[in-house]
């Protein structure tokens, strides 16, 4: 009888620390921490992971829309 309790203690122990890990890998997921960028037509700031990006000679120019994306585009191919 004595077995049996400690069996369904220690049963009892293992599933509450499986549901405490879980529950704390989501708060962990929760304080997720994004890089701000600057557009570089608007001066919009946004996160990186939300930015439309373009890569010219090598430098990544990142923009919050399509038309601040070809507004650049077309001033960078009238300097050029």
């Amino acid at each position: 009888m004595k077995f049996l309790v400690l069996l369904v203690f220690l049963l009892l122990l293992f599933f509450y620390y499986k549901n405490y890990k879980k529950r704390k890998l989501n708060q962990k997921e929760k304080v997720r921490i994004t890089e701000m960028i600057r557009d570089e037509v608007c001066g919009l700031y946004l996160s990186r992971d939300e930015a439309l990006k373009v890569e010219i000679e090598g430098k990544v120019y990142y923009f919050c829309s399509e038309e601040c994306k070809d507004a650049f585009l077309k001033g960078h191919s009238e300097r050029a």
